[in-house]
């Protein structure tokens, strides 16, 4: 029935076919769609309302998800953080979620008790209008807070109001759904918040497009931006804080063309259009280190960026260019060692053989000297060899012939004396 009603009022919102019938009919179709609409929402509630009471330790989650409507209840503790979107079906970039603190509940009034249910219900249709006049960028997130009170014989329920917070709530909306909020973003990223010409060109896109976080204020059946502030923005989510709990999502008008548009233009708008005509060498080589410090600025508004977001963000060109000069000279100073080392090698091992070659010059010239040297002591103790032996052989004779003399001697010395 939503999908169907949805269709309908789609349809009349881009055609105005309901226009187009009499007056009277036009205002029995809306009047018929909106009680349709409303009949639809309130079977619906009574789903709710029925898996409340179903919660408890042993099942503390219940989840329903359509295509048009999801919501999500869980049973909670006061001293837990809890980030909850309306539905786990989908990822956390495309998702819508509230993040609740122990920190939002202090110094304040409200009557929540330390076991309560938060519950999220997320909204691709409009429920609270017939089309979308307002301008409405995003889905629709309601969050609600209840006390549970479990007796012997009870099991109570009761909704907690919430307002007057001295620290907001924080919502999360993504720009997945919305083109034209996406391409925004991206060009608003671009900028990088730490330059201040740049800076300002953020602040005129943000106020060129009425881009601002609103709840529906039921007694007066409009969007108020009261108690409600835009906190932050990144590349996927825009956050909202605010006060008080309600039904929330964010308004948006494209920005037109106009005089400044120019001012939104970067270096890389010329190398996109593919003319390379007007292109100088200074801008070829500025175009990559502009590109990288752009990236760069966008991914310092990351909260948390990933490893891989951060390796692979700033700048493909830049990150190619790095990686081919570090191989590049990888193996041009590994080829450059290779060839010291093979000189070097090839130097040690012509010395190695050097100084073999001279040592063993060294043994054959001394072992030649060696030789040498013996066998002239061998001919020289030859030769004295002999020389001795006929000594030898005449000393007898030689000998006999002295003492024959000394004995004479003795006998005249002998025969003279008295």
């Amino acid at each position: 029935m939503m999908e169907f009603l949805d269709y309908d009022m789609l349809t009349n919102n881009v055609t105005g076919h309901w226009n187009k019938t009499t007056q009277e009919d036009y205002e029995q179709q809306v009047n018929r769609t909106w009680d349709n609409l409303n009949r639809t929402l309130r079977m619906i509630k009574m789903v709710q309302n029925s898996t409340l009471y179903k919660l408890s330790f042993l099942q503390t989650q219940i989840q329903m998800t359509s295509r048009k409507l999801s919501y999500k209840q869980v049973l909670t503790t006061k001293d837990k953080i809890l980030s909850m979107p309306a539905t786990d079906n989908v990822k956390k970039q495309q998702s819508t979620f509230v993040k609740i603190s122990p920190a939002n509940f202090q110094n304040t009034s409200v009557a929540l008790n330390d076991e309560y249910i938060a519950e999220a219900i997320e909204y691709s249709i409009n429920p609270f209008q017939m089309g979308n006049n307002d301008r409405l960028a995003t889905n629709i997130i309601e969050i609600n807070l209840y006390n549970q009170v479990k007796t012997v014989t009870t099991n109570d329920i009761t909704k907690v109001e919430v307002k007057d917070l001295t620290i907001p709530i924080e919502f999360s909306f993504p720009a997945f759904d919305n083109q034209n909020l996406t391409e925004f973003l991206k060009d608003y990223n671009t900028l990088n918040p730490f330059r201040n010409v740049e800076k300002l060109k953020r602040e005129k896109m943000i106020i060129a497009s009425g881009l601002t976080c609103v709840y529906w204020d039921v007694p007066t059946q409009k969007w108020s931006d009261h108690g409600c502030i835009l906190s932050n923005i990144d590349t996927t989510h825009i956050k909202c804080a605010c006060k008080h709990l309600s039904a929330f999502t964010i308004l948006f008008q494209t920005p037109k063309m106009s005089v400044d548009a120019p001012l939104l233009e970067n270096s890389t708008s010329k190398a996109d259009a593919g003319s390379t005509k007007d292109l100088t060498l200074d801008d070829i080589v500025k175009w990559p280190i502009d590109k990288y410090f752009e990236n760069l600025g966008e991914l310092w508004q990351h909260n948390r960026p990933s490893f891989l977001t951060f390796i692979l963000k700033p700048g493909f060109i830049v990150l190619g260019l790095f990686w081919a000069m570090y191989l590049s000279s990888l193996i041009y100073y590994s080829g450059r060692d290779d060839i010291k080392r093979y000189q070097m090698t090839k130097t040690s091992s012509m010395k190695t053989v050097s100084i073999q070659q001279e040592s063993r010059e060294g043994q054959k010239r001394r072992s030649y000297t060696k030789s040498r040297f013996s066998r002239r002591k061998l001919r020289y103790m030859s030769n004295f060899q002999k020389k001795r032996r006929k000594s030898t052989r005449s000393a007898p004779a030689g000998r006999s012939l002295a003492c024959l003399l000394v004995s004479v001697l003795e006998l005249t010395v002998s025969i003279r004396t008295p």
